[in-house]
């Protein structure tokens, strides 16, 4: 059995391979075959010391040794050699590919820029309250007895912070990764740099865009439970989105816009192996490493398409569209709330009923007709054009039927 501290990783390869004496020679070969196939854990059942050949891995792959377990990573640049053949592991066993399964392996490959280590990072640069929730939810994972708990999650290399470890917890990343920050541009503000640990500059950007976006809906009257869930959804899904799966090797910052009841997030970069925008069905990982640890403190859902998700919420929230496009080299993705507002610009008979159920909590068909002093077929169309809307509900069915607010 694995022990505790490995059972959570374990689930998230697909292979699990125990070694005994008589394989240790082909070690290296399983090794490779294993980052070629999605990654695994390998238990070495042997007390004879082994050794991992190296010289033979061709492009290099980074292997978590722990006692007799080694960890495989699902790694970004396949296909892996070993002395100059293309190992597979299939039933547990070494296989080498098919034509068609060496085509897919071929395929441009993602880089995963956050995996990539940077040197002389000072103790003090991270900020302490991201560590610690980083730590407590690394350790439910691998267990609390490991002496580094990030350099058995891959967040320290060789006792070098990642990339993905500086986005995740650093105070300014900018510092060591070029175009780390972000540039928030609101209507009747001047442009801000918003920079620091990823959730925190997730949290800033949407406090930011939701409050002017808030005091818009106000004016009109838009704004309800549902509305509020549905923007911070919107707002926050398509900031994180923007983190996780831009090109960091660019040298220019994400640009997050608000003005004209638009939401734009400019995204540097062309994603590896992308030559068109990418589509609300497509699920593609720019940075893997990041992506999973971003999971891990509740930062990102990791699974499905993040654009499906986008898209699916845009249709559930009143006429919110998104779009998405390429613009000067990069992916901009623009939520239009336009459609909302004047889909539900209330007029002054409107106002004046919300002013009058704000003191009733509902009002019906014939108190209607009273209020507006119309006729009964208008009272019924004002209505129901009112639940199509999504500003009034209706309960109940014939006399006892009653409108509410949404």
């Amino acid at each position: 059995m694995l022990p505790e501290k490995f059972d959570e990783l374990s689930k998230a390869f697909p292979n699990r391979l125990r070694l005994t004496c008589k394989e240790i020679p082909m070690l290296t070969e399983i090794l490779v075959g294993l980052a070629n196939s999605g990654g695994g854990i390998v238990t070495v059942e042997c007390e004879h010391p082994y050794t991992i050949d190296r010289q033979g891995i061709e492009p290099s792959i980074e292997f978590i040794i722990e006692q007799n377990f080694i960890i495989v990573p699902d790694a970004p640049q396949k296909p892996y050699l070993y002395k100059g053949r293309i190992p597979l592991i299939k039933a547990g066993k070494i296989a080498y590919p098919s034509r068609n399964e060496l085509i897919e392996l071929i395929k441009p490959q993602q880089i995963d820029y956050t995996d990539q280590t940077v040197g002389r990072i000072e103790g003090n640069f991270f900020h302490p309250e991201e560590l610690k929730i980083l730590r407590d939810r690394l350790e439910k994972i691998y267990g609390a007895g490991i002496s580094s708990i990030f350099e058995t999650a891959g967040l320290l290399k060789n006792g070098e912070a990642t990339r993905a470890f500086l986005l995740l917890c650093g105070k300014d990343p900018e510092l060591y990764i070029p175009g780390a920050s972000i540039l928030l541009q609101v209507q009747g503000r001047e442009p801000q740099k918003v920079t620091g640990p990823l959730r925190l500059v997730q949290q800033s950007l949407f406090h930011l865009i939701s409050g002017k976006i808030t005091e818009v809906m106000e004016n009109y009257e838009l704004i309800n439970s549902q509305f509020r869930d549905c923007l911070k959804d919107l707002i926050g899904e398509i900031i994180v989105n923007a983190l996780i799966h831009r090109d960091y090797s660019v040298p220019l910052p994400i640009t997050v816009s608000y003005m004209d009841m638009e939401v734009r997030v400019w995204n540097p970069g062309v994603p590896a192996g992308e030559r068109e925008v990418p589509t609300p069905s497509s699920i593609y990982i720019r940075n893997p490493k990041l992506y999973k640890f971003a999971g891990i403190i509740g930062l990102a859902k990791t699974s499905g398409s993040g654009l499906l998700r986008l898209s699916k919420r845009a249709l559930l929230c009143n006429n919110v569209q998104l779009t998405y496009e390429k613009v000067n080299g990069g992916t901009l993705a623009t939520l239009s709330f336009k459609s909302t507002v004047q889909s539900r610009r209330l007029n002054e008979r409107e106002k004046k009923l919300l002013e009058y159920i704000k003191n009733t909590g509902y009002i019906t068909r014939k108190d209607y007709e009273k209020l507006m002093r119309v006729s009964e077929r208008t009272a019924r169309l004002d209505l129901s054009n009112l639940v199509k809307r999504g500003i009034l509900k209706k309960i109940g069915k014939g006399k006892n039927t009653i409108y509410e607010p949404v």
